[in-house]
């Protein structure tokens, strides 16, 4: 601090020594984490992970977020040494970081709430690709067997389907909505086969939304540091996912990327940005 400087230069010209070359560097505050040392030991005595548990701002707990090193190394640079305090928010640190991963991170579907559509009148058997990267082009091959395909959406999208009533299931199909059954007590969404031409889409506007098939998924937690608190979202994620590395970032579809962990009990994630 500056003001110490002031009074180690009296004491250094009192003693009559050569008062050494000091250069005053200001803090870097990250907006919307934790940084005192001291709130942190408070927290972790009342019950939080170690050091690297979301809500905190070290530089372990913003790798569990899929914060990469290149990412701290451009702020700072940006940042400069300069005495006065600086204060950057997780939007551009997010922002910065999407641009060094985005070309990088393998694509996957994710639906939250899964809400079960069936596909009448499909193919006997209907081949289809999933675009892992879009630079790469590298496709995730699925076959899928009419003339009932069965899949999941997310619930978020169902009020798409049933108000504007056809809508492209991502690389699957274009489907037209038929209405909804309950089928052991659960809510099963009906719709119609009509064809797999993305230019078809375009045409009539569909929105495009992503699935996972019914018989083939896995069950996903991703955890999202909100303020004070950790929330978690289940969801169920294309089973390629389980061939990927702990450590590894990945974006989802539609959602956002995230960072893979995995634990005894799965697959889970902690979600870093859209």
């Amino acid at each position: 601090m500056l003001q110490n400087t002031i009074k180690q230069k009296f004491l250094y010209s009192h003693l009559g020594w050569k008062y050494p070359e000091t250069i005053h560097v200001g803090r870097l505050s990250l907006e919307g984490v934790m940084l005192s040392k001291s709130k942190m030991r408070r927290k972790i005595a009342e019950g939080y992970e170690v050091y690297d548990d979301l809500r905190f701002g070290t530089l372990s707990a913003l790798r569990r977020r899929g914060i990469v090193p290149e990412t701290i190394h451009e702020i700072i640079k940006s940042v400069g040494i300069n005495p006065v305090d600086a204060r950057i928010s997780y939007a551009n640190l997010a922002a910065i970081n999407r641009k060094i991963i985005d070309p990088k991170a393998p694509r996957y579907m994710l639906v939250i709430e899964p809400i079960e559509i069936t596909i009448y009148n499909a193919p006997k058997e209907h081949k289809i690709g999933i675009i892992r990267h879009p630079t790469t082009k590298v496709r995730e091959e699925y076959v899928l067997h009419g003339p009932e395909i069965h899949v999941y959406i997310s619930h978020r999208d169902l009020n798409m389907l049933v108000n504007k009533k056809m809508i492209r299931l991502m690389d699957l199909a274009n489907v037209e909505y038929r209405g909804v059954k309950y089928k052991d007590g659960t809510l099963v969404v009906e719709t119609t086969f009509i064809d797999n031409d993305l230019e078809t889409a375009r045409k009539k506007g569909l929105s495009i939304i992503q699935w996972v098939p019914k018989n083939d998924y896995i069950l996903i937690e991703i955890l999202k540091p909100e303020d004070d608190k950790i929330i978690s979202e289940y969801g169920y994620v294309e089973r390629a996912i389980e061939s990927i590395e702990h450590g590894s970032i990945v974006q989802f579809y539609r959602y956002g990327f995230v960072r893979i962990e995995k634990t005894v009990k799965g697959i889970q994630a902690i979600y870093a940005h859209s």
